[in-house]
């Protein structure tokens, strides 16, 4: 993340005064020009001063960033080197049908660390979910169903058109309360299981990644490793 070269913050969320030196932090309570941001900027700065330093960030956006930061202006250079991705233990075999579940519907999968997280655009996500269950409200055709063998029937309730499933950190009750009720919504947890992980990322129509701000997240390549779509904003 962004935490090396600036006062603290992990990301700055639009914020540009790590270009400065920091100080007046609006991620800290009682800022002011000497706070702890600008304390921790000078320190880390200092410590660098005389290193033959060679910053090396996994995408662009973050080695642009880097660069105009004063902490590594005596940085000899800067290097893009992209993550690997060991796609191995995400398996190959299709997801069984104890997984699937009621995958008659469109399914979008969606998943974070922390949903809390303003950074991790989960507003945003509902907000689409919610226009999506709309469209489909009124269509005939709903979205679309997936082929797969089965009957509408074995859902129990025709007024339900799309489907969500979440993996990491579960959606509070105030989050589930403002998605449509048109929209199934299904909470998997943390998935320590790799296999099971690519089954459901294979399983999925769509991986949606809302962040405003990310470093190349992995889920985001893991989706993509198991040849599903990737829907997300143009940031990071």
């Amino acid at each position: 993340d962004q935490n090396p070269y600036t006062g603290g913050c992990h990301f700055v969320s639009g914020c540009d005064r790590f270009q400065k030196g920091c100080g007046i932090c609006p991620q800290v309570l009682n800022s002011d020009p000497s706070d702890v941001s600008r304390h921790s900027f000078m320190v880390k700065r200092a410590a660098l001063a005389s290193r033959r330093l060679h910053v090396v960030a996994p995408c662009r956006w973050m080695l642009e960033e880097a660069q105009k930061s004063p902490i590594f202006s005596r940085a000899v250079a800067f290097h893009h080197i992209p993550y690997g991705l060991d796609v191995a233990p995400l398996g190959q075999t299709e997801p069984p049908g104890s997984l699937l579940g009621s995958r008659l519907l469109p399914t979008i999968l969606f998943g974070a660390e922390d949903l809390k997280n303003a950074r991790k655009g989960v507003k945003y996500a509902i907000e689409a979910i919610n226009e999506l269950a709309k469209m489909a409200k009124h269509s005939p055709q709903g979205l679309g169903k997936n082929e797969i063998s089965g009957s509408i029937d074995s859902l129990g309730d025709y007024s339900k058109r799309l489907q969500l499933w979440t993996f990491g950190k579960q959606l509070s009750s105030e989050l589930l309360a403002m998605i449509d009720p048109a929209v199934v919504v299904k909470q998997w947890g943390y998935i320590s299981d790799r296999n099971v992980q690519g089954q459901l990322y294979r399983a999925a129509d769509v991986f949606w990644f809302p962040s405003l701000e990310d470093n190349q997240p992995q889920t985001a390549l893991e989706a993509m490793a198991c040849g599903t779509a990737v829907v997300g904003f143009s940031v990071g």
